[in-house]
């Protein structure tokens, strides 16, 4: 769906600015006149300028092209102008130029702004009174110390910050200096005289500052020959303390030394390990006594050999056992034979473990030797590398010192160069010229800023003021719900008599309104759900929003359908129905309330206690009878309810005149005795807010459908608006034959 709420924003600001248009047209035109007569009554001013080139100090120690790109260097040059347009606009420099004028210049560049007794220009006596007022004003307010009296000079240097600029022309080098002054020939002096102050003034700055310059290098590099003879002799003598004639070489020696006994102590420990693994072996097969296993695990010639014959040994016993038995000489042969080769056996074992033993010791050992000797030359090592590393630290000092000495030296050069040139980085290259025309006060700058206030007063105005005022003008201000819709808006009835405005209906005048309550009929009846009898209750937020008119006038609309109507005058508070019809109010429901005893009759009409009175035919009014604010009471008894559904029951619609519900509960307690609520609310009448509020309440307690009819609608912001100008003589003149 397409967003209508910039729209209709939009809308509601034109429609503000419309309705305001007179008086923000009358502001806007007193305000620009007032500010034209001002600017255009001022004393005529004349500006000229005074152009400075600015170069790049040739005193820069630094060579920036050499150390940052281009990027940097233009910040650097903005950087470096912005630091000379802020020196010519100091407080310090500006005294410097004051000081400078002599007493005839002083008078020329003070008279003209009455700085000097007796002397200026006249000042209007609306400008005086302005001016005194205000003074008076101030001092009210703030307490006014009295100040000291300015010198002339001072008056001079305070002229100066007001009517002098300073600016950079874009994307050069140049520098204008801008005055704006009341006496063309004192402008003139101006620009000039504080470009050459300016100019003056760098060149004694720039004589001393290269004194300065000159003096501290040649100091500088004083002491940084001195420094250099002290590192060279802390040099030499650091080499024959720590012998470092041959450190390099001694160093060279050293790193073999220690790869060799690296690599020597690498092999000692890998010995060892497998001397340890071997010597492990050994002893778990020598504790387990398999001497076979052990001849195989060393690969001993010695041992293999016996055990090859305790083999053929055993092979010979079995060979025998068949054919002798134990105690045949060749069997005891035989074993004696075994025997002999387990003790050879047994011996070669005990050897090889004590062999296997003292080589591990052997292998401990040289590991042991190789790594103290490592131990050794590893801080051996370190040494050397911290005189090395104290030696090469006085070396980069030197260099360093050389390096800082060689550009002392440079500098000290281009110093001496520069103060025989002696040139300083700004010059004067546009002197000021005398200015004929004044610049102010500009006619068409007047009348375009004169025009541009006024309009901006006269469009912000009006908008300023809409906003501010919170009081309600559109049903769209109201807020939406689904309880409640906008029934119709009834245009302003202007050129009617307050009396007559209650009967438009009735006597067919003022044919916009007459419109909108024919709408309203027509909005009503095809909306209705409800057989008749049908009661509607009408109320506000508050008082003065037209209830009683668009009650009486809704009920003369309904009888011209030809509906029997009961117009109801609920407001016990403040009753005014009689009046309208000119009635008393000595009838009514009040009396009738009074009587509880007095039975209704079957026709209210006949009923001499509510006094019903047919004032227009067709329409009746039941007057309230009395003042009373008891009528929540009453609704708590059964006699008004039971009054309520009688009238119900003998008149097709019945409408009821209800207090304002954003003041009194009366209409919430009726509510419930109604089919339908008719809720008025004003143009700028009440606060968008506190309707608002007001309807949500409402509806909260009443759960009724609530119809919002928009009354005293201008005719730029009615709805009935496109037929406001369309009134039935209009028709019959334009379209009669």
């Amino acid at each position: 769906m397409p967003d209508t709420s910039s729209t209709s924003d939009f809308r509601n600001l034109m429609l503000a600015i419309r309705e305001r248009w007179v008086s923000s047209a009358l502001i806007a035109l007193s305000v620009s006149l007032l500010l034209a007569s001002y600017l255009l009554t001022r004393p005529a001013e004349y500006e000229t300028s005074a152009g400075l080139l600015v170069e790049r100090s040739k005193e820069m120690v630094l060579n920036v092209e050499q150390v940052v790109n281009t990027e940097v260097e233009q910040d650097f040059l903005d950087s470096f102008l912005s630091t000379q347009i802020e020196q010519l606009t100091t407080s310090s420099f500006l005294a410097e130029v004051a000081k400078s004028f002599s007493e005839e210049e002083l008078e020329l560049v003070l008279a003209s702004y009455g700085l000097i007794p007796g002397e200026g220009p006249p000042q209007t006596n609306l400008l005086k009174t302005v001016k005194n007022e205000a003074k008076r004003y101030l001092s009210m307010l703030v307490p006014q110390t009295e100040a000291p009296p300015k010198s002339i000079e001072e008056k001079a240097a305070s002229l100066l910050n007001e009517t002098v600029r300073v600016g950079r022309v874009k994307d050069t080098m140049f520098v204008r200096i801008t005055v704006t002054h009341r006496n063309p020939f004192a402008a003139q002096l101006i620009a000039d005289r504080m470009a050459k102050v300016y100019v003056d003034g760098l060149a004694r700055s720039n004589d001393s500052s290269i004194e300065t310059a000159n003096t501290f290098l040649a100091q500088k590099s004083e002491d940084l020959g001195s420094e250099i003879a002290s590192l060279e002799s802390r040099m030499q003598s650091y080499r024959l303390e720590n012998n470092l004639v041959a450190l390099k070489d001694k160093q060279n020696i050293v790193i073999e030394r220690l790869r060799q006994l690296d690599d020597a102590h690498t092999k000692a420990r890998l010995k060892r390990i497998e001397l340890t693994s071997q010597r492990q072996q050994i002893d778990a097969i020598y504790q387990d006594g398999d001497l076979q296993k052990l001849a195989a695990a060393t690969q001993s010639p010695e041992m293999m050999e016996t055990q090859r014959e305790l083999d053929l040994k055993l092979v010979e016993r079995g060979v025998l056992s068949e054919r002798y038995g134990k105690a045949h000489p060749a069997m005891i042969g035989n074993q004696d034979a075994i025997n002999s080769l387990n003790s050879v056996l047994d011996e070669q074992a005990k050897a090889i473990h004590s062999i296997a033993t003292l080589q591990l010791e052997k292998a401990i050992e040289d590991e042991e030797r190789l790594r103290e000797e490592l131990t050794q030359v590893e801080q051996e090592s370190l040494r050397l590398d911290e005189l090395a590393a104290g030696y090469e630290a006085l070396e980069r000092q030197l260099e360093t010192t050389k390096a800082t000495y060689l550009k002392v030296l440079e500098r000290k050069q281009e110093t001496d160069l520069a103060k025989q040139l002696d040139e300083p980085n700004v010059k004067l290259v546009d002197p000021a010229s005398l200015p004929i025309k004044p610049v102010s006060p500009n006619l068409g700058l007047v009348l375009i800023v004169s025009v541009g206030l006024g309009g901006s007063l006269f469009l912000g105005f009006p908008v300023v003021l809409a906003s501010i005022d919170g009081r309600i003008k559109s049903y769209s201000e109201i807020g939406h719900s689904e309880n409640r819709e906008l029934l119709s808006e009834i245009p302003r009835s202007r050129g009617i008599r307050r009396r007559d405005r209650d009967l438009i209906v009735a006597h067919q005048s003022a044919q916009p309104v007459l419109e909108s309550f024919r709408s309203i009929q027509s909005n009503i009846s095809p909306a209705e759900t409800v057989a008749f009898s049908k009661t509607y209750l009408v109320t506000s937020t508050v008082p003065g929003e037209g209830k009683t008119f668009v009650a009486s006038n809704f009920a003369s609309s309904c009888t011209q359908y030809g509906k029997k109507t009961l117009l109801v005058d609920a407001d016990f508070r403040r009753p005014c129905l009689h009046k309208i019809f000119g009635l008393k109010n000595d009838r009514g429901i009040i009396p009738k309330l009074h009587n509880p005893h007095a039975l209704v009759n079957s026709d209210p009409l006949t009923d001499p206690d509510l006094g019903l009175v047919e004032v227009q035919p067709g329409l009746w009014l039941l007057r309230s009878g009395a003042v009373s604010s008891k009528l929540l009471e009453n609704l708590a008894t059964s006699e008004l309810p039971h009054l309520l559904r009688t009238l119900r029951s003998a008149f097709e619609v019945v409408i009821l005149d209800t207090p304002p519900v954003g003041v009194f509960p009366d209409a919430e307690g009726l509510a419930r005795y109604s089919d339908e609520i008719l809720y008025i609310c004003r143009f700028n009448k009440a606060d968008s807010s506190y309707v608002q509020k007001s309807l949500a309440r409402f509806e909260q307690r009443q759960k009724r459908f609530i119809r919002i009819i928009m009354n005293g609608m201008p005719r730029n912001r009615s709805g009935s608006s496109y037929y406001a100008g369309y009134s039935y003589a209009y028709a019959q003149k334009k379209y009669a034959y």
